[in-house]
């Protein structure tokens, strides 16, 4: 009878810990929208706490040093020096139709496609950083950073986390920054004014997600096309 006990409570924490680890895959395209910086509404350099992007696992980081980023990245080319996180091959990526739309549309500029798998756990996936676009490093300074970046290393158009939880429903959230260069106003005498900074824009998000739905997360200067599968 004890053995038959014992056998049962084996079962059922063998169980529990199945269904408490659950593997899924995020795909994201990241897009600018064609408006100038110095023309977006003043609201938007505002200050968030934003989480430092050390907290996260930077899954492009075999592609440093780099001036730009490859706008599609195939995990078959890009290792993610993670055991936990695994790039998805160009192959497996499946919004391509999306990404040449926006492609083709003068109205945005993609930024990145790209995506990955993660094993999600009751206490979480660890948060992925993402880099895209340019490196505006030595080409503007930036005396400090809203996701406390290491403003002399690279300084990416975008940067930033994403998290993938679940709070009783699964959930995304998106921490990053829009960098974009000063807006131009005329050639300065040498030495009379300061090189013009950086400018950042926060991006912060948190929306509720469904397995195998695709989602668009809006902002004046950025968006994010985003599908979850779970395998």
């Amino acid at each position: 009878m004890l053995q038959r006990l014992l056998f049962i409570f084996i079962m059922l924490v063998s169980l529990s810990n199945a269904q408490a680890s659950e593997r899924y895959e995020v795909e994201v395209i990241a897009f600018k929208h064609y408006v100038a910086a110095d023309s977006a509404p003043e609201n938007l350099s505002y200050q968030l706490p934003l989480l430092p992007v050390d907290q996260g696992i930077n899954i492009l980081a075999g592609l440093l040093p780099s001036q730009t980023m490859p706008t599609v990245i195939d995990g078959e080319q890009v290792f993610s020096g993670s055991e936990s996180i695994q790039i998805l091959p160009k192959s497996s990526l499946t919004m391509n139709t999306e990404m040449k739309r926006l492609t083709r549309n003068l109205a945005f500029t993609p930024l990145i496609h790209l995506g990955w798998s993660v094993e999600l756990t009751e206490a979480g996936a660890p948060s992925v950083r993402i880099l895209a676009g340019k490196n505006f490093q030595g080409r503007y300074p930036l005396s400090n950073s809203q996701n406390n970046v290491d403003v002399a290393g690279p300084l990416f158009e975008l940067d930033g986390l994403i998290t993938l939880y679940n709070d009783q429903q699964l959930y995304l959230e998106t921490e990053l920054v829009l960098r974009a260069p000063p807006p131009y106003r005329g050639t300065a005498t040498e030495g009379t004014q300061p090189a013009p900074s950086l400018i950042e824009f926060p991006v912060k998000q948190r929306q509720a997600i469904n397995s195998g739905d695709t989602y668009y997360l809006d902002h004046p200067l950025l968006g994010l096309l985003v599908t979850i599968r779970k395998i």
